[in-house]
This record gives C-alpha cells, structure tokens and sequence, in this order.
C-alpha cells in the first residue's frame, strides 16, 4: 500500500515555479563563469559551474511528472538581461522547456523602460526579479536606500509598467519606512 500511495504522489502533475538553466560555454554569468567564487549564501557552489539544460533538467527530475517549468533569472551579465530572456526562447524552442520566464530588471537603471520593453517582446515573460545588492556585514548595510524610484511606478511599488516584480528581495536594514510602506504585497 505504501507503494502505491508513492506511485500516485509521482504521478501528480508538477509545476516547478523556479529552475534555472545555463550554457557557460556560450554565456556569461559572472558568479558562475569568473574565476574567483563570489561569497554565496548557501556556500560552495562549485558543482553548479557546469552547463545545465533541458536533457539535464529532464534526468534530474525523471522519477516526477514535471508538465511545465519556469525558468527564474540566473543572475546573467547585468549589462544585458535581455539578452538572457532573447536565449530562454530558443532554448525553449529547441527543448519544449521552459513553459515561462521570469527575468531581471533593476528598477534604478536608466534604461528600464527599454529592459522592460524588451522583455515584454518575449510570450515567456511572467514577469521580473529584482535582487538589489546586500552589505556583506550587517553593520555595513545603508539606512534608507530606496528600492525603486516613485517617478517610476504604476500602481504599487513593485509594479513597473505592465510588469509585477516576482521576487524582490530587501534587506530589513535597508528600509526607512514601516514595512507596509517599502512593500506592497500582491
């Protein structure tokens, strides 16, 4: 019986919300293409230094019905995150996965409408991340650094033209406003 009870729970159909894939051979990803390891929250990442793609995914994920994935920003070259977006497609295209995309786009840049617009040309796209950067030590961290600028919303803090920040991380040290303020839960 407990068997049985397995085989139905693999038989369930899944949609992982957040996976990553990345070919280093063709694409720049500093924290995982440079030589130096930046310091990582969760350690030694030296094993994710490989290409990892849809053939990959698929082994790793074979004992569980995965009908659909989406691919979350891998943290790509920031000097062009559509670029990463204009790659999800053909990967996409060639494998079938991802089903859809969530991309990156700081709300501070000069260009973000334009970042926007781009991503907004791919039928992938769900929406954007946005990872500010963190003081390495707490006692370190800025009061008060804004997360976006007001001239640049529509409707909410973390919502950016047609766009809703899927995952916005803050530091708490960071905020100079109560919390209900800085965020805007969806």
């Amino acid at each position: 019986m407990a068997s049985d009870h397995a085989h139905n729970a693999m038989a369930i159909p899944i949609v992982d919300a957040h996976q990553h894939f990345w070919d280093l051979d063709k694409n720049y990803y500093p924290w995982l293409c440079d030589p130096v390891p930046i310091p990582f929250r969760y350690g030694d990442y030296s094993t994710l230094r490989r290409n990892y793609l849809p053939p990959d995914y698929r082994r790793d994920s074979a004992p569980f019905r995965v009908v659909k994935t989406v691919h979350m920003e891998a943290a790509w070259d920031r000097a062009d995150p559509v670029a990463e977006t204009r790659w999800i497609e053909t990967i996409a295209h060639e494998y079938g996965l991802p089903s859809a995309y969530i991309g990156h786009a700081e709300p501070s840049r000069r260009d973000i409408e334009e970042v926007l617009a781009g991503h907004a040309k791919s039928p992938l796209v769900r929406g954007i991340r946005h990872k500010p950067r963190a003081a390495s030590d707490p006692c370190d961290a800025g009061r008060g650094a804004r997360l976006v600028r007001q001239e640049r919303l529509d409707g909410g803090p973390f919502v950016i033209g047609e766009f809703v920040a899927h995952d916005s991380r803050l530091r708490f040290e960071s905020l100079n406003h109560a919390p209900g303020d800085a965020i805007n839960p969806l």
